[in-house]
């Protein structure tokens, strides 16, 4: 692996918890081959992590896939996560990366809810498995614009993204994206793809089963826009229960 570029950015949290910040360091790379594991170390020159491991995606089509799903979290009790990734860690065969729907953090002004949500994550040994983020309500209370999210969950501002493992083709959109043109864009991007499974996360459904919610918007647009391009399988959370259709 060649290393492209390195950058280090400080974001601090002054509403909710005035002092405190995170410095987050970003390492770029390329010429990675395909289903080939990585080893690394993260240090300041002197102190060091522990030895950590990601996997790449295979190149072949066809091939088995794992992943998992969790969301809803709100950061205020992390006990459910901690015991899924446990479930997640002890998994055979391995997953190969999972999808979080939204409304990870409850206050994303608050620093306390950030290590919380984070500290499990990476604690828990979950850095090595790819998690491909959802921004729902919660991740925009007292963040109109989703900039702490952007920055801690590595979002880029991105409204709509996707990406490719394997045989499965993953489309994200997030809680404020202009609808109409990300809808636009999932037809056009999961056309043009020829994963054999393809799936959309998003965080409020188009069905709704909670008594006190409601999806009428999203039930008007989604559910003709994902047929239309192709999706096997729509994830989302935002009603606190389970349900499938």
């Amino acid at each position: 692996a060649e290393k492209t570029s390195g950058t280090s950015r400080l974001i601090t949290f002054t509403e909710a918890n005035s002092g405190n910040a995170y410095r987050l360091n970003e390492v770029k790379l390329n010429s990675l081959e395909s289903g080939k594991t990585y080893y690394y170390r993260v240090g300041d020159g002197e102190n060091w992590s522990e030895v950590l491991s990601f996997t790449t995606a295979p190149a072949e089509k066809g091939a088995k896939t794992n992943f998992f799903i969790f969301g809803d979290i709100q950061t205020d009790n992390t006990a459910n996560l901690s015991a899924a990734i446990e479930r997640v860690k002890a998994s055979d065969p391995k997953y190969a990366f999972g999808i979080q729907t939204g409304d990870a953090i409850d206050n994303v002004t608050a620093f306390n809810n950030w290590r919380a949500y984070l500290t499990v994550l990476n604690a828990e040994k979950l850095a090595g498995i790819d998690v491909m983020h959802t921004l729902g309500n919660h991740e925009y209370y007292g963040d109109a614009t989703g900039s702490a999210s952007d920055v801690l969950l590595n979002m880029k501002g991105r409204d709509y993204y996707s990406t490719e493992y394997g045989d499965v083709y993953i489309a994200v959109i997030n809680f404020t994206a202009d609808w109409e043109a990300a809808l636009a864009w999932l037809i056009e991007d999961a056309r043009a793809s020829s994963a054999a499974w393809k799936i959309l996360s998003v965080h409020q459904p188009p069905y709704f089963t909670n008594e006190g919610g409601g999806s009428a918007r999203f039930n008007a647009i989604v559910p003709a826009a994902v047929d239309a391009a192709g999706i096997d399988v729509v994830f989302s959370g935002h009603d606190h229960a389970y349900a499938r259709t």
